[in-house]
């Protein structure tokens, strides 16, 4: 029935309004964030890694962009077992994580300062990653804002990685303090599946073929949301 239309409007599509992390909104928002891709720049260092051990063991790599397109939408383990017998894949992933510690990390762009200003704000969120913590904590060492970080939901806290939500309902149930607005950000199609249905509004960072195919907000600079 109608009834008001500005009402109407926000019933229809409220849900799909920009909710900046500013002002008003710092004490009604709950904030689960992805960490690589989303935080920092790891693509680049997880493909070398790799193919450092993919070379050491006479296998050879994809390339960068098929390695992009992998794990922006589905997972590396499918490569891996069609390269490796079953019983190689933990030693790979081990040599891969030891190869992470020679690899340059660093913060998506202004990441590290949206990081400062939600923490020196109080903002409740957390990280939400299909990462192991032996990988964040190498992470830790390179990014050091990461150590100031409280909330973490990691791979060993759940069984199914995304795109199975698992990770971030996990997260609501841990760490949600029943805030007004549950935003998450993600710059993966496996990330986003994972995250909608749970949350009021998701941003996606700087990726445009996923933005042109979902709802969401897009955005490529941690300061055009703040």
């Amino acid at each position: 029935n109608f009834t008001n239309f500005d009402q109407t409007l926000n019933n229809c599509f409220g849900h799909f309004k920009f909710i900046p992390i500013k002002g008003d909104n710092v004490n009604n928002i709950f904030l689960m964030i992805d960490l690589d891709g989303t935080i920092i720049k790891s693509s680049v260092a997880h493909f070398n890694s790799y193919k450092f051990v993919f070379e050491k063991y006479g296998k050879e790599m994809c390339s960068f962009n098929e390695w992009e397109d992998i794990i922006n939408n589905k997972h590396f383990s499918d490569y891996m077992n069609k390269v490796f017998d079953k019983n190689m894949l933990e030693t790979v992933k081990k040599e891969k994580i030891m190869e992470l510690n020679n690899q340059n990390i660093e913060y998506t762009t202004n990441s590290d300062k949206f990081l400062e200003y939600i923490i020196e704000n109080n903002i409740n969120f957390c990280i939400v990653t299909n990462t192991n913590r032996q990988t964040v904590e190498i992470f830790k060492q390179k990014c050091s804002i990461l150590n100031k970080i409280e909330n973490w939901v990691c791979k060993e806290d759940f069984e199914y990685n995304k795109p199975s939500s698992e990770c971030y309902k996990l997260a609501i149930k841990k760490f949600y303090k029943n805030e007004k607005h549950i935003i998450g950000i993600e710059d993966s199609k496996v990330g986003y599946d994972a995250l909608k249905g749970g949350t009021d509004n998701i941003y996606i960072y700087n990726n445009d073929d996923l933005f042109k195919n979902n709802d969401g907000y897009l955005f490529d600079d941690y300061d055009n949301i703040i």
